[in-house]
């Protein structure tokens, strides 16, 4: 009994004031290690010893599992850790990016066609609140990166090509999350603009004139004022830091000249994982420890190895690399950070908190958020359809009782699902089209994209062929469950539907706007091509 007295007098009264840590209490606070969420319970008791052992002041969630998994590593923490840490995770478009078992919202691409950015704010709501249930302190988002292109690694993270839509965008998210109590963390500063290298695999280098930067910066810019942590990105910048291989996360001129000093901010600036590629293959792991410290980051996130990361700290200072001051004004920040959100004085989750987890007005919220970003791009007087009578329907990839067929069949329980495997190789064309000679005009529902452009977007050259033979003999209403990059391969259709996901309230969405149910808003959030610019739709 006396253990767990003085165990909760330490865990209640030390990490509230910075006088009372040690240097290694501080030093410690630098860093944040990653939690899978998958592991055992073994592991996390050996991740929740390693936090005592050195202090750690931050936990990543990583990986993808389950709710009752973060429960799990979140009710150990907040038991077994003395000074708790701030928890971290990814959670852009919501718990559906590491819980299996979750929600599933929107695609930020998705999102970035919506024209109501109320909506925005609303999801950003949900997100919060679930957040606050579920233990986190600080999602990692917004991705404030323009998308220009399909070989972007964050073309569906992002919210679009238009910097302005991608700054309001932005800020509604950040004042939504904000609004339950939980900081989001805008990224990755200066942005990754025209990049195409993923820097989990190597370095992505944007080689614009500071003119033209100003543009990948706007969304930060305008969104410095209320966004309280900023995660700079693994990203080269030679108009600002011509040092090769110095991209922004170990760049001062960046972090603290640009970031801290012209544009004035003061909040949290949080590292992208120092584990990534994009640093290790050209830095040693003291290095990138020393050097990004060095360039102003208040959160060291998952360095190579923590015990080195730690002495690579004490040797700093040691060195005078480092100053005690600059240690100390760092902590004081997290320590600040963590009495605003309660850190230290978090209950444990509760089956009852887990049930509250999903209501109503979630689903609700999802089905809303998918039938406002449908895009029509084109249409040459189809929809919405009076009949479907004379209209066949085929579908290229999915299940044969797609929500997007059910839907239509509720408007002619005649229609007919010709349904077609994902890759139709081999299949005879001749035969189908033979099949169509009755009717009018044709449904095509293509849930088979993909977002690797290498890959034509999963569109095979049987199904691209089809498409064009069709569209040259019948009435072509084309609809799009992916991508909307693949819109390239089909300039010459006359109707074309945007749903950006395969998901069942995006199908059944989509499948409204055929039948007049609904009317379709959605905006091109990206440019395709001249006859698909940014900002397309009916």
């Amino acid at each position: 009994m006396k253990r767990l007295i003085l165990f909760f007098f330490i865990s209640m009264t030390l990490p509230m004031e910075l006088d009372k840590l040690t240097l290694d209490e501080k030093i410690g606070q630098l860093f944040a290690i990653a939690f899978p969420l998958p592991s055992p319970p073994a592991i996390i008791e050996k991740l929740c010893n390693l936090i005592n052992h050195y202090h750690i002041g931050s936990v990543l969630l990583d990986r993808k599992g389950t709710i009752q998994q973060q429960v799990r590593i979140i009710n150990t923490i907040n038991k077994n850790c003395i000074i708790k840490p701030l928890i971290l995770e990814d959670l852009e478009p919501g718990f559906c990016m590491r819980l299996y078992d979750s929600v599933k919202f929107p695609l930020a691409v998705t999102c970035g066609a919506l024209q109501d950015n109320n909506l925005i704010y609303q999801l950003a709501q949900e997100i919060g609140r679930q957040c606050k249930i579920l233990g986190v302190d600080i999602n990692l988002a917004p991705v404030l990166d323009l998308n220009y292109s399909a070989s972007n690694s964050l073309a569906e993270r992002s919210f679009g090509k238009n910097e302005e839509n991608v700054m309001h965008k932005g800020k509604m998210y950040i004042t939504g999350i904000l609004s339950q109590g939980i900081y989001p963390c805008a990224k990755h500063f200066p942005g990754y603009g025209d990049s195409q290298i993923d820097p989990h695999l190597g370095f992505p280098t944007v080689s614009h004139t500071k003119r033209r930067l100003s543009i990948e910066l706007f969304p930060f810019k305008h969104s410095i004022n209320i966004t309280p942590c900023i995660m700079p990105g693994h990203i080269c910048v030679p108009a600002y830091d011509n040092r090769p291989q110095y991209c922004a996360t170990i760049s001062k001129l960046i972090i603290t000249t640009l970031l801290k000093e012209e544009l004035n901010f003061n909040g949290l600036v949080i590292s992208d994982a120092l584990r990534m590629k994009a640093l290790t293959q050209s830095f040693n792991a003291d290095t990138i420890v020393r050097e990004s410290f060095a360039a102003g980051v208040d959160i060291l996130l998952c360095p190579p190895d923590i015990k080195q990361a730690i002495q690579t700290i004490k040797e700093a200072l040691r060195e005078k690399l480092i100053s005690e001051y600059e240690i100390n004004e760092r902590v004081q920040k997290i320590l600040n950070v963590k009495k605003a959100l309660g850190t230290f004085n978090k209950k444990i989750i509760t089956n009852q908190d887990i049930e509250n987890l999903f209501n109503k007005e979630t689903y609700k919220l999802k089905k809303k958020l998918y039938e406002e970003a449908i895009t029509v791009l084109k249409n040459n007087n189809i929809i919405p359809a009076t009949s479907l009578a004379h209209t066949a329907y085929i579908q290229i990839g999915g299940s044969f009782n797609s929500p997007f067929f059910t839907t239509l069949q509720k408007k002619d329980s005649d229609l007919i699902n010709n349904l077609l495997p994902a890759c139709p190789a081999g299949y005879d064309v001749n035969e189908l089209i033979y099949q169509l000679e009755s009717f009018d005009s044709v449904i095509i529902s293509l849930m088979c994209i993909n977002n690797v452009e290498q890959q034509q977007f999963g569109l095979s050259s049987t199904t691209l062929e089809l498409i064009k033979q069709i569209n040259q003999i019948k009435k072509v209403v084309l609809v799009i469950f992916g991508s909307p990059y693949s819109l390239k391969y089909f300039e010459d259709v006359p109707t074309i539907i945007m749903a950006y996901e395969d998901d069942p309230d995006a199908q059944e969405a989509a499948a409204k706007i055929i039948t007049g149910e609904l009317t379709a808003r959605g905006k091109l959030p990206v440019s395709v091509s001249e006859n698909f610019p940014e900002g397309t739709g009916l």
